[in-house]
């Protein structure tokens, strides 16, 4: 069995860079056009920040559940997940399971809750809910839970 190269050759950052650039101009192009609808300040005070961050709120509750799932399963779980059926074979079906129970309850219980309070995150409305001790508390816990993987 040849051993794996240990670099990256160049094609790889040709893709990278190419894949990078695209992600760049396409945020690009979206502000640009923000902009020009805006006028020509372009200050939107607070609302650009919830324009770039919630979607001006406006995102369907089904798209932004998907969004937010998109973002909790990440590469490092497919990867660990296509590992771990080649290694012990395709006898766990709990991924198959818990990912369309997770989008039926985040989309009909979270997701809602968090809009009707127009909450930005869990942990803006476990601040608003208990206390900020409370919100920074589970920022930090999960900061530690997700650099410890």
């Amino acid at each position: 069995m040849s051993s794996l190269p240990k670099s990256l050759d160049t094609a790889d950052y040709v893709v990278f860079g190419v894949l990078t650039a695209i992600g760049y101009l396409v945020g690009l192009y979206f502000s640009v056009v923000r902009r020009r609808r805006q006028g020509a300040d372009g200050s939107g005070g607070n609302g650009a920040v919830v324009e770039a961050f919630l979607g001006g709120r406006s995102l369907p509750e089904f798209a932004l559940t998907i969004s937010v799932l998109g973002s909790v399963v990440n590469a490092v779980s497919v990867v660990g997940f296509l590992g771990h059926y080649y290694a012990y074979g395709f006898h766990v079906l709990w991924p198959l399971t818990s990912i369309p129970l997770a989008v039926i309850v985040t989309s009909t219980v979270l997701v809602p809750l968090l809009y009707d309070l127009r909450a930005a995150s869990v942990f803006q409305y476990l601040r608003l809910r208990f206390d900020n001790k409370v919100g920074i508390t589970a920022c930090v816990v999960y900061f530690v839970l997700s650099v410890s993987d």
